[in-house]
């Protein structure tokens, strides 16, 4: 495997790991220091964004590595799985983030 193959796996698995929190951890942080924002449909939205980062890097890994070659279908099926683990952790992520940083917990 040539190195620049190498870098992009790693770019792409890397995109798919901390994209979505730095999204979603950036839009916590901004709408609970600035002036009030309708929390609950901007933190879904923030969640939204940060599937929307994360899924094309996650075919992008999964193309790199070769797992669509024999069926088309197991790319989409793996972005399905990606974006439904994600956002079970995602939403704990807001709520752990929200508690840790600003002190508000549940």
């Amino acid at each position: 495997m040539s190195a620049q193959r190498t870098a992009q796996i790693l770019a792409s698995l890397l995109g798919a790991t901390l994209g979505p929190i730095v999204v979603v951890s950036s839009y916590l942080y901004y709408s609970r220091t600035h002036p009030p924002i309708n929390y609950s449909s901007g933190d879904y939205g923030a969640l939204a964004a940060g599937l929307l980062v994360g899924a094309p890097c996650i075919y992008s890994f999964g193309h790199l590595l070769g797992w669509f070659r024999s069926r088309a279908w197991v790319g989409a099926l793996i972005v399905a799985a990606y974006i439904c683990i994600a956002a079970v952790f995602l939403f704990v992520y807001t709520f752990a983030f929200v508690c840790g940083v600003f002190g508000a917990c549940l």
